[in-house]
């Protein structure tokens, strides 16, 4: 079973951390770095021993055991993957990278527009997000078995209500199974960010080579965001920021 899970958030590095440390020489990848097992039907078609298949078998090397991991950004979010993952590996250690949420929704928003599942601008798209979701996180609290395509592809705001997100995963998981880290930070200090990673698993200390993984970061571009709309996203998360600073006792300065 793995080691760790880097379960979020969407759009905050996930894919560049998981590929970089890949690198320690002490860590192995699953087939895939997102097996989405504890966040889609997989739970229910699935079973326990075709997860622990997807990962390499234990083994020791130069006297220390090798890890392994995976990174489904959506585990974060979905309102019963806390609860799995606690009974399937309640020893896990967790990473939660998370991003300033106003960039997130953007970044979010314009994947959604590449793959062709968004046609709206992002002042509508937010405008429509309420109405587009309605009921449905309420709907998957009730029932397990409910697929929501309508808050994979249009919560921008919800998903960056982080505080309530990190609640639920503690009330499984110990305080010092879960390592918060910002996104920001492992954007401009790569390696001092691997690093505490690193130290949070239990890695010994190595040369961390950033250029693989760098080639693997999504360097995409667009336009960038309209002031008034980045104004009005920043007075809605304001609240729920300042909650997430007093939960976690850091300021992330969003």
């Amino acid at each position: 079973m793995p080691d760790f899970l880097i379960i979020g958030t969407e759009k905050g590095g996930t894919t560049f951390l998981y590929w970089t440390l890949s690198q320690h020489p002490y860590v192995e990848p699953a087939t895939e770095k997102e097996l989405h097992f504890f966040d889609t039907d997989k739970w229910f078609k699935k079973s326990v021993g075709w997860y622990r298949s997807q990962f390499p078998a234990p083994a020791w090397r130069d006297g220390q055991r090798v890890i392994t991991g995976e990174a489904s950004p959506y585990y974060v979010f979905y309102p019963h993957s806390a609860r799995r993952v606690a009974e399937t590996m309640p020893q896990a250690k967790l990473i939660a990278l998370l991003r300033n949420p106003v960039d997130r929704a953007y970044s979010a928003y314009n994947r959604q527009v590449r793959s062709r599942t968004e046609s709206l601008d992002f002042e509508e798209a937010l405008a429509e997000e309420e109405k587009r979701t309605a009921g449905e996180l309420e709907k998957m609290f009730s029932d397990e078995s409910y697929y929501s395509r309508s808050i994979r592809r249009y919560a921008y705001r919800s998903r960056g209500i982080y505080v309530d997100q990190l609640q639920r995963w503690h009330e499984y998981f110990a305080p010092n199974q879960l390592l918060v880290l910002k996104s920001e930070d492992l954007f401009a200090d790569p390696i001092g960010t691997v690093e505490s990673v690193h130290e949070f698993l239990n890695l010994p200390k190595c040369d961390t080579n950033i250029t693989l993984a760098t080639e693997k970061r999504n360097r995409r571009t667009f336009q960038p965001m309209v002031p008034a709309t980045r104004q009005r996203l920043e007075q809605f998360f304001e609240p729920h920021n300042r909650r997430l600073y007093e939960y976690l006792d850091v300021d992330f300065d969003w």
